[in-house]
Parts: C-alpha cells; structure tokens; sequence
C-alpha cells in the first residue's frame, strides 16, 4: 500500500520543491516537515491487512513512507534516485510489484545490496535520534575537530539496534559527510580553522525523533597520517628506511604492537614512540 500512497505523498513534497521552476531546498525541507509522522514508531510495511485504518494509517503509510523515499533519494543522490523511479515505472508498469520487488530496483540501479535500508526504514520500525559532541584539536601542527556521534532511539527500532545512513554535518559552515553504521561513533575531520559549531542533517534529509547537542565524549585514537602514504609504492632501488604513523590520541603502544612484512616475509624493525 505504502507503494502507491507513501509515493504519492512524496511527489507533493517534489511538486512543492520545483513548483517556481528550479530545486527549492527550503520549499523541500518545509513540505516534508509538514509531512513529518507524529510518531515514527510503526512500519511503514503492513504484516496484517486486517484492520483497513491501520493499513492506510496517515502517519505510516503515508507520512513515513514518504519519508523512506525521502531518505533513498538523499542515500542514492538525485540522479541515481530518479533513475530508480524509471527503472521501476519500466520494469512493473502495468503489473503488480512488491517492496521487496522495489528494494531489487535500488539494488540493480545502484549496484549495491540495498535490503538493509529497507529492513531500517521500511519493515522495521521506530525513527533514529542523534546525540553529538565536537571538541577541536591541533594534531602535527594541523587543524581537525573531533565528533562523537551517538544513536539514542530505542534498541527495538531500525535494524540490528541502529540506523545505518550517510550524516551530513555542518560544521560553522561547511557541510562534511560521514557514514554512521554504529550506535556510537567516533569521527576525526580536518578542518581550515577552529569550529564553533555543530548542525546534525542541517538539510533535514534524515527521519529524526531528537537531534541533541552534548559534550564530547572521548573515543578511540585514529591514524591521521602515515609516512609512506598507504597505497604508494617506493622503488626497490630507493627503499624504506623508516615508516611513521601519527595517531589522533596518545597510545599506549610497543613494538609488539606492530608487523613489517615485505615479499620474503617479516622484516626486522627497531621501534620507538615519542
């Protein structure tokens, strides 16, 4: 059901977004507020077909499907989505098609599994909530901010207790984005210049319960830099005297810590930390 009218409800949000005759993010945002289920807790997939008012339930069916569409378009990116909407009009057009039918469309159009979206947005149920903190930090004489990220929502909704989605975050004003797949995640972002502030989805493209402002709360060190960058290749000729890495954190770390392996096997190494 969600397949007709969660679709429908969404193309009012598209008609509101380019009725002046270009991409009207703030006309956008506002129409999928409007729209926006007063609770986002059921699924928008019916088990039971028994009850007519929940299978054509406003804030599911309608409102929440709307907003898996939503979601879809900003995971695939504009032109990615609307060639899944063709590809889907092509491939049913005149005939019956399920959800999973529809998650096929995304995976073949995309070129990527995409059955954990809908498990998230479509099957299950409940809608995400964000807590985040940002704390900045000069590492090897460069700029970064540091961000913690956390998934508050019950462990009962989305999937396997979370939400996997890409998060846009403005930090002052620039947007970065990051991939959240963990409850609780740690992320390091090289930044020109000190951050004062934090937004979480600034462009409303995620269905949210709460997005809260907390302090940072520390994490796992991270490697900022390496010395030979990963992936590089050095002539044999030349060699590698010494291999650096720098980590966001101070460690505590040894020797034992660390392999070298070259095409014979391990490679003897001194080691030493500063």
């Amino acid at each position: 059901i969600w397949l007709n009218e969660g679709f429908a409800t969404y193309t009012e949000a598209l008609w509101a977004e380019r009725k002046a005759g270009g991409l009207n993010q703030s006309a956008l945002v506002s129409a999928m507020n409007a729209r926006k289920p007063a609770t986002g807790s059921g699924s928008v997939y019916k088990y039971t077909l028994t009850d007519p008012n929940a299978s054509f339930d406003s804030a599911t069916t309608y409102n929440k499907g709307a907003w898996a569409q939503h979601m879809l378009r900003r995971l695939a990116g504009d032109p990615t989505f609307f060639a899944i909407l063709a590809e889907w009009r092509s491939r049913y057009t005149g005939s019956g098609a399920t959800t999973n039918d529809y998650a096929q469309v995304c995976t073949d159009v995309l070129g990527r599994p995409m059955q954990y979206f809908f498990d998230q947005w479509v099957f299950g149920t409940g809608e995400v909530a964000y807590s985040a903190g940002y704390q900045n930090a000069v590492i090897n004489g460069k700029n970064y901010v540091r961000v913690n990220l956390n998934q508050t929502q019950s462990t009962t909704y989305g999937s396997n207790q979370k939400f996997i989605m890409p998060v846009d975050l403005r930090l002052n004003s620039t947007i970065v984005t990051v991939t959240n797949d963990q409850r609780n995640q740690w992320y390091l972002i090289p930044t020109t210049a000190a951050v004062t502030s934090l937004t979480v989805d600034p462009n409303t493209w995620i269905l949210t319960s709460a997005k809260t402002a907390v302090a940072y709360a520390n994490g796992p060190a991270k490697v900022v830099e390496m010395s030979p960058v990963p992936g590089s290749t050095t002539p044999e000729v030349a060699g590698v005297g010494a291999v650096s890495v720098v980590f966001s954190e101070n460690v505590n770390a040894s020797a034992a810590n660390f392999t070298v392996t070259g095409p014979a096997g391990p490679v003897p190494f001194t080691y030493s930390y500063s």
